[in-house]
């Protein structure tokens, strides 16, 4: 049975159990974004911090993404296209300023995913990077009195002999 849904379209909200949720991008005006850079990019934000949902999104698109300053309140990176060298510029790392980066790929990708670079220019900027591909599922708290933090991998926590 089909669900009905709705394309994402920046400037849609909603707000559910007090969380806050904007999508940033495509915009109205993206007829000529393709590809990738039509990826739904999602900022929610609650009382204790904000996770910025990429997708994946390039430079090009970063260069145009407003995300609004929030005082006080860290925010927590999905990495742009899986740390592709094609996302992550600098500026967009210093725009966003990330308390915390998380890159989603996966175990021995053949992209390459994350790029050495895009880590160079994460830790550059003093963000430090979680990889999905090393540490599994990466479970996220925002505590209310202080930055957000990770918790332990699932890779760590269900280690299993075939796992390198």
């Amino acid at each position: 049975m089909p669900v009905p849904m709705q394309a994402c379209l920046a400037g849609q909200t909603w707000r559910w159990d007090g969380i806050d949720f904007r999508v940033l991008s495509p915009g109205p005006a993206s007829a000529d974004v393709h590809g990738n850079d039509r990826s739904c990019v999602l900022l929610v934000e609650g009382r204790a911090g904000r996770l910025l949902l990429t997708g994946d999104i390039g430079r090009r698109l970063e260069a145009q993404l407003d995300v609004p300053a929030a005082a006080g309140k860290p925010l927590v990176l999905l990495v742009p296209h899986h740390g592709s060298n094609s996302a992550s510029g600098s500026g967009f790392i210093a725009a966003v300023q990330p308390a915390l980066a998380v890159v989603s790929a996966g175990w021995r990708n053949r992209f390459g995913h994350p790029r050495a670079e895009v880590v160079a220019r994460y830790a550059g900027a003093g963000v430090p990077v979680l990889n999905t591909a090393e540490l599994g599922a990466v479970p996220l708290a925002f505590p209310p009195d202080a930055a957000p933090a990770a918790g332990v991998g699932w890779r760590q926590r269900q280690a299993r002999y075939w796992r390198e």
